[in-house]
């Protein structure tokens, strides 16, 4: 379980280096895998369950943190939108805050605030 948790800290690392590189599509790439490390650790906390795919993820977010479900949906897309557009400033700072929401959600924002 501990493993999600310090890949979700190497993605949004690197997702800072990125952004700070203004390689915006890289940085939502990785802010995203961030993100669903960080999803799943809370799901695996919770239920001792991970999920295998995005759409069982989401089933289970419903159940086990609805108020995440709108967060992970909405990246979603611009996760997507990262393998066919320029992403930018923008698309890359809305990711990152949504990281943070789920971070602190689960109880590990402080992880994140170095």
């Amino acid at each position: 379980m501990e493993i999600l948790l310090n890949n979700a800290l190497d993605f949004f690392e690197t997702a800072e280096e990125k952004n700070s590189e203004s390689k915006f599509t890289v940085a939502v790439v990785n802010y995203f895998k961030a993100l669903i490390s960080l999803i799943d650790y809370g799901l695996f906390s919770k239920k001792g369950i991970f999920p295998k795919n995005h759409e069982e993820r989401f089933k289970m977010l419903q159940h086990i943190f609805p108020g995440l479900l709108g967060i992970v949906r909405d990246s979603y897309g611009s996760y997507r939108r990262a393998y066919s557009e320029r992403l930018d400033h923008e698309d890359a700072g809305f990711l990152r805050e949504e990281v943070l929401k789920v971070a602190k959600e689960i109880g590990v924002l402080e992880k994140f605030s170095k």
